[in-house]
């Protein structure tokens, strides 16, 4: 423990911590439902980020179009 945590620079219950987390999650890591689980948040995130591309997109031609009105 203490050689881990002067090598990476953290305090030693920090690694404790990290230890705790890992050792209680190791029956799920390969587990088929993470796995799904996972792709199905990559897919939402994935979705919102080309919703946000397209009404980026939007926004910019009604900005565009609202300039040209504004102008005349």
């Amino acid at each position: 423990m203490a050689e881990i945590s002067s090598a990476f620079e953290v305090h030693r219950d920090q690694v404790q911590k990290w230890k705790k987390i890992v050792l209680s999650g190791i029956p799920g890591l390969f587990s088929v439902k993470q796995s799904k689980e996972r792709e199905n948040s990559e897919k939402i995130v994935d979705e919102l980020y080309r919703q946000i591309g397209q009404l980026k997109v939007e926004n910019d031609w009604f900005k565009k179009k609202y300039s040209s009105i504004a102008g005349r």
